[in-house]
């Protein structure tokens, strides 16, 4: 990788960038949470103590407290990123696998087989996206598994759009034509010549939606439709305890504190990649 190639120019803008390093310390952070639990978490995650329920943060070795099952909320919450980043990937990697091939094909064909295609994907749009997601799990089972896949349908129509708009504008582009001048075939132009091109705004969507990920799946999570217990699910977290905010704050505000944390640093990342993926900004 040369000092001036796009990655190392991508690399440049992206570390001069404050609120991009924020997002990536951010996203780091909750990484190594999740592989390090087994020996960071003080506790088990699904260990009960009724005689210690709902302490305050600090007492007897629980650093946040325990909840209304006497459970360590710091060890659930460090579980709990395991949850969720498994949650943000899963989803993204539907949405990705469905919704670029469909969008390239669109892009490519066009005529009756692009108006087929984006009229499906503009008749999923019509629906909002919670309300979907919903459907959808009560359709197929309310789980974890169901939620995620629910949660990766709704994030179809965003990636297919994304990739049509960059095919076309690529598709007609001199090396485009000259591949298709010495007899390459439709699925290697797509494949070799054309996708590459549009991995940019691809790379930037899907770190943005890894974040929605997260917080539509705690949302269903919240109202039953998600995991169950005793999985650490930060929604699950907020749907358990929310009950019981006025004599024990603290098992709101550390799942919501956490939720805001991992989608603040993936939106922050998001927006970095965006501005350092795009050639027609300058390096500071």
């Amino acid at each position: 990788m040369t000092g001036n190639s796009p990655a190392a120019v991508a690399l440049r803008k992206l570390a001069h960038s404050r609120s991009a390093l924020i997002g990536v310390g951010l996203c780091a952070a909750f990484a190594m949470m999740a592989l390090l639990a087994p020996w960071l978490a003080p506790y088990s995650y699904k260990k009960l103590d009724l005689a210690h329920r709902l302490m305050a943060p600090g007492q007897m070795g629980h650093w946040l407290g325990t909840d209304n099952l006497g459970r360590d909320l710091l060890s659930r919450l460090i579980y709990g990123s395991r949850v969720s980043l498994a949650v943000g990937i899963f989803s993204v990697s539907i949405s990705l696998i469905v919704g670029v091939p469909l969008g390239a094909l669109a892009g490519y064909a066009g005529r009756w087989i692009d108006s087929v295609i984006m009229r499906a994907m503009d008749l999923l749009l019509a629906f909002p996206s919670i309300l979907l997601a919903i459907t959808i799990v009560t359709v197929l089972g309310n789980d974890l598994k169901n939620a995620m896949i629910a949660v990766g349908v709704v994030g179809i129509p965003v990636f297919a759009r994304i990739t049509r708009a960059s095919v076309i504008s690529v598709k007609e582009l001199e090396y485009v034509q000259a591949a298709r001048t010495i007899g390459c075939s439709p699925a290697r132009i797509l494949t070799v010549h054309i996708l590459p091109n549009c991995a940019n705004p691809l790379i930037v969507q899907a770190t943005l939606s890894l974040g929605t990920s997260v917080l539509d799946a705690a949302g269903l999570s919240f109202l039953g439709l998600g995991a169950r217990p005793p999985t650490p699910e930060w929604g699950t977290m907020l749907g358990d305890t929310y009950r019981y905010y006025d004599q024990a704050p603290w098992l709101v505000i550390g799942p919501g504190l956490a939720i805001l944390a991992m989608v603040l640093g993936f939106n922050l990342l998001g927006d970095g990649l965006r501005d350092a993926l795009d050639p027609k900004t300058k390096e500071e």
